[in-house]
């Protein structure tokens, strides 16, 4: 068996077919299959700002160049900042990544509480907080009534995601699990009620409210809740990436900026808890509040974050396993052990003649070769440590599989 220097592996994927979900018989939503990227600027809401004056709320819309899909799922993300401070431009990267993998992603303004009026309490922080988490559920009703008048960004409406990172990821958290069937203290209570719709708020056009703000999973980058109970069984999938040296939003539970919230270690614990349906945390060691999203110290571990993610929002939409073959079962290759360091077995069932080929998770190929035995072995002594897949095609059938491998 021909040995492959590849730069590590993580996870593992066998794909089957979902036929209502365009690229689950392909590497979309796991690799970057898209090398172009067109973003679209478009105003999703007017709201009245903390001066009381009408402010226009915008979105920039990425989406991926050329591409002839026209049911493609959404991720809304907002930028971080402390409520105050950020701009949405400052997710570029994230959604730019995001679109080359087949996503529509969007990146959101949203009402951001001027420094002049002075640093804010709690109280007046709870309730900057949930006017934030109120414009992220407008962004999120602006998307699917413009599919039903105009569907401008050619999406599918049963499949929007949303995160962010610092602030944007505290709003997203609240978006996806803060609900009306929660205990609050009275403070937080207070606030909802006196608000205009409760927890759904005023964002966005009145013919918009008949949309659900319900979505199918949250990407948090060091972010926090007020109280972890807040998520509940049957709630959105949570994946996190968190430092755990933050110093400030808490990896466990602390106060930011004078509010207790508790972080992504005890969100993590609690979605293990209530049995959400998929979840995980990236711990970075000795990480501080921006390596999840800057930082080449921390590049390895926002790699793995990136590659478990897509694995798991694929397998959401396209289910366990994710995708292979609209006409065939997943080619049974298997993969062993996983995670491995020093030796990668393979075993493809029976003798036949098979065409492999190593990707990077640039979607770049690493090599391409042929094999025509059952079973074969790839030696990783040499490997650096990083992110790869295993495509395998039957050339007899063209029976496929994709595998993620961990390289320990």
């Amino acid at each position: 068996m021909k040995k492959l220097i590849l730069l590590a592996l993580i996870g593992f994927l066998s794909i089957k077919s979902f036929a209502q979900v365009p690229g689950c018989s392909t590497p979309r939503y796991i690799l970057p299959i898209f090398q172009g990227v067109d973003v679209t600027t478009v105003k999703y809401a007017t709201v009245t700002n903390y001066f009381g004056q009408p402010e226009d709320l915008m979105m920039d819309v990425y989406t991926p160049s050329g591409d002839t899909d026209v049911k493609r799922p959404v991720v809304i993300v907002a930028h971080g900042g402390v409520f105050i401070f950020g701009h949405r431009s400052n997710m570029e990267p994230q959604c730019r990544a995001l679109a080359s993998l087949g996503y529509v992603a969007v990146s959101i303004s949203y009402r951001l509480y001027p420094i002049l009026l002075g640093f804010p309490n709690e109280p007046k922080f709870l309730q900057i907080a949930l006017n934030a988490a109120a414009d992220m559920k407008g962004a999120i009703r602006y998307m699917r009534g413009n599919f039903t008048r105009n569907d401008d960004f050619k999406i599918d409406t049963n499949f929007i995601f949303i995160g962010g990172y610092s602030a944007g990821a505290v709003m997203a958290t609240h978006v996806a699990y803060l609900d009306d069937s929660d205990a609050k203290v009275p403070l937080m209570d207070s606030i909802i009620n006196a608000t205009p719709r409760g927890l759904q708020g005023t964002t966005g056009d009145p013919s918009d409210y008949v949309h659900s703000t319900k979505v199918s999973g949250v990407l948090n980058l060091a972010g926090a809740l007020y109280d972890a109970n807040y998520i509940s069984s049957g709630e959105a999938p949570l994946f996190s990436l968190h430092g755990d040296a933050d110093e400030t939003v808490p990896y466990a539970a602390g106060l930011a900026f004078g509010v207790p919230l508790q972080g992504s270690s005890l969100l993590e614990q609690r979605a293990a808890q209530v049995g959400l349906s998929s979840h995980f945390l990236v711990t970075i060691p000795g990480g501080l509040h921006a390596d999840p999203v800057s930082g080449a110290a921390s590049q390895t571990y926002r790699d793995q974050f990136a590659a478990q993610a897509a694995v798991a929002m694929k397998e959401i939409m396209c289910g366990p396993g994710g995708a292979a073959s609209s006409a065939l079962p997943p080619l049974p290759l298997e993969v062993f052990p996983n995670p491995a360091n020093q030796l990668l077995h393979l075993n493809f069932g029976e003798m036949g003649d098979y065409s492999i080929t190593i990707l990077n998770t640039f979607g770049q190929k690493v090599d391409q070769f042929t094999q025509k035995d059952q079973l074969g072995v790839l030696e990783l002594k040499d490997w650096p440590k990083g992110i790869y897949f295993l495509q395998a095609i039957n050339k007899k059938n063209n029976q496929k599989t994709t595998k993620k491998i961990v390289v320990e």
